[in-house]
């Protein structure tokens, strides 16, 4: 399930790729996941993508080396195949085209809530946490709003879906809990066959580790996206390319939030609504039949609850806020990765003078107030869409 641990597993088997090759496993590939793949297997466009397909060959590369893998076991990963229905379960095992094991991660869904927020507003949504929550749980499929997976279009729940195309000894759901944080990768270990700590004892920094906002990062990115797609009507592919692959990336990649700043918290209500939610799911695995490794009551648990809305930007934010947004919407502007250590492409550059020795650009930032660094920074990206 999106947001569950996807992230942890693919950085994971990317960075040991070739550990796992060694050891009879093969991930195919050279990207971190398999998202073409999957999009073609569950026919799902990749709307962030130009031209966004889905086209036989994104598939027909990873078959090719399935097929000359001979008896290694094969790990694919990606949230799109949690998403699609059952049609699509049967054409992704069918084109897996040998015995295939499915591995479903749940998490409590009043976690989920935030998480979901955060990636919708790092793609550019615009709403404040709070109207979200609103729009989820007032809908008439709370569940699908939260994770496209937990649809019932086609007459299914997420583990009867998979357990109809798997059988249910084929399918293994794991419950995430704070208290067991390597459950999930000691899982995958063992399930795969390689030695234990292969996956769990590789070093994830950065955007690997797929950290969440803080408060202050995350009104930031409200108030910037308001002035991108509202006020200048930018494009989703350029959006992506400088904000979300640019300066969001760069946040999250080289910035740890202060102590003082706080994580985004969920309103009593809508733990309450997530919680029920959580219950059925918990039933419906129950149903199913598959392995459950962790405790299913941990689904429909109510946290602590915050009330306040997490989307106010303050008057002043943490000077390294602007730093790294600002250098990530640079890099990306010029060509390289938001760790400005991959170059994509080269653009010719005009020479620019660096700013005179006695200038202090931390405390320069520093005093910027919030409101006009999203200004500036949505200033930015509007220059590079028009250089004119």
């Amino acid at each position: 399930m999106p947001k569950s641990g996807s992230t942890a597993i693919q950085r994971a088997a990317q960075a040991a790729r070739d550990d796992l090759l060694e050891h009879g496993v093969l991930y195919p590939g050279k990207g971190v996941n398999h998202i073409k793949a999957a999009s073609w297997l569950t026919r799902t466009p990749l709307r962030h993508l130009p031209d966004p397909g889905p086209f036989p060959r994104w598939w027909n590369t990873v078959k090719e080396e399935i097929d000359a893998a001979g008896d290694k076991r094969v790990l694919l990963s990606h949230e799109a195949i949690c998403w699609t229905g059952i049609s699509g379960a049967r054409r992704t095992v069918e084109g897996v085209g040998r015995p295939t094991h499915g591995l479903l991660v749940l998490r409590n869904l009043g976690q989920l809530a935030p998480s979901v927020w955060q990636q919708n507003i790092k793609s550019g949504r615009t709403h404040t946490y709070h109207q979200f929550l609103r729009k989820v749980f007032d809908s008439a499929e709370p569940a699908a709003m939260l994770s496209p997976g937990l649809h019932q279009d086609d007459g299914y729940d997420l583990p009867g879906r998979w357990a109809e195309v798997l059988g249910q000894e084929n399918l293994t759901v794991v419950v995430l809990e704070k208290s067991h944080p390597d459950r999930l990768l000691d899982t995958l270990e063992e399930m795969l066959g390689v030695p234990a700590g292969l996956l769990t004892n590789v070093p994830v920094k950065g955007a690997g580790a797929n950290r969440g906002l803080s408060t202050v990062e995350a009104a930031l990115i409200v108030q910037l996206n308001r002035r991108l797609f509202k006020e200048w009507k930018t494009s989703r592919s350029d959006h992506r390319r400088l904000v979300f692959n640019g300066a969001v990336s760069r946040l999250v990649q080289a910035r740890v939030p202060g102590p003082d700043e706080a994580k985004i918290g969920t309103p009593r209500w809508a733990l309450e609504a997530a919680a029920e939610i959580g219950e059925q799911l918990a039933e419906s695995v129950r149903a199913s039949g598959a392995r459950v490794i962790g405790d299913l009551a941990e689904l429909s648990r109510i946290g602590t609850s915050v009330e306040e809305e997490p989307s106010v930007l303050p008057e002043t934010i943490p000077s390294d806020i602007a730093l790294e947004a600002l250098s990530g919407l640079f890099a990306s502007a010029t060509g390289w990765d938001a760790s400005h250590t991959t170059q994509r492409r080269q653009e010719p550059q005009d020479a620019a003078p660096a700013p005179p020795a006695t200038v202090d650009t931390d405390r320069l930032l520093q005093d910027v107030p919030a409101k006009d660094l999203a200004a500036g920074l949505a200033q930015r990206v509007k220059r590079r869409l028009d250089p004119r």
